[in-house]
């Protein structure tokens, strides 16, 4: 049934994930004629009991075994595993998010946003064990009975964390060129953004946050909690406090930072 809710599969600590979820939570008014997205948040513990690696999840869900996804029983023919699938879906039904006179400006710069490597932003150069993730794939592998489907899941899975995932560290020269391109990003997002502005608060004085918002505005503070705040251009400073005093941002941080232990 078309008024079933969606479900949002998410970790509290996934950047990819804070930035689905503060979408939606900005999301304003549905398109005219609609009754608006209904959303179930589901987490997804993909640190300590690496729930991602259930077989419901691995073989239903997302065979990557990663978060965000979002799913639907009869409006999405398959869940939808990408945080800017799920981002622009969102803001199909709420127009606000994408207003047209934008639009293309807001894609171009949202898949700048997303070729910046968030995981090399956020943890830099030091190594990240996989060695318990890895562990967890091989005790469900020596399980009895599991179903074939399910043990070639858990295969791939396997083959995918040993390539690393992104997540080997990278070298000290290619940290500097992350670092570089984040802030060349982020000096573009600077000049549409006027602090002065008599209008609204937000990127090109809307008066409501764009999925260009959402999405910078997180970054930002990920940025300010991994230690990287000189990346991030003065005139930013301004649009970041503003974002992180409003009642979304607060519904879904709870005064929580962006990455645990900070």
């Amino acid at each position: 049934m078309a008024n079933e809710s969606y479900t949002l599969y998410y970790n509290t600590w996934s950047i990819c994930s804070q930035m689905v979820r503060l979408a939606f939570a900005f999301r304003g008014q549905p398109k005219s004629g609609e009754s608006g997205m209904i959303i179930e948040e589901k987490e997804v513990d993909i640190y300590n009991t690496f729930t991602q690696l259930d077989e419901f999840f691995l073989t239903e869900i997302n065979p990557k075994g990663k978060v965000p996804v979002l799913a639907h029983p009869t409006l999405l023919s398959k869940p939808m595993s990408e945080s800017l699938d799920i981002t622009y879906y969102i803001a199909k039904h709420y127009p606000s998010l994408l207003p047209s006179s934008h639009k293309k400006e807001i894609t171009a710069l949202l898949a700048g946003l997303h070729d910046l490597n968030f995981f090399a932003l956020s943890f830099g150069d030091e190594p990240v064990p996989a060695t318990a993730k890895k562990a967890a794939i091989q005790e469900k592998l020596s399980r009895p009975g599991i179903s074939e489907r399910y043990r070639k899941a858990l295969e791939d899975k396997k083959e995918t964390i040993i390539q690393s995932e992104r997540h080997t560290p990278i070298p000290p020269s290619a940290l500097t060129t992350e670092i570089a391109n984040a802030k060349t990003f982020l000096e573009k997002i600077a000049k549409l953004y006027n602090p002065s502005s008599s209008d609204g608060g937000w990127l090109w004085g809307r008066e409501s946050a764009s999925v260009l918002d959402v999405h910078v505005i997180v970054f930002l503070a990920r940025l300010y909690d991994a230690g990287r705040e000189g990346v991030i251009p003065e005139r930013l400073v301004g649009l970041y406090i503003m974002a992180v005093g409003t009642e979304e941002w607060e519904g879904i941080f709870r005064g929580r930072r962006t990455m645990v232990g900070v």
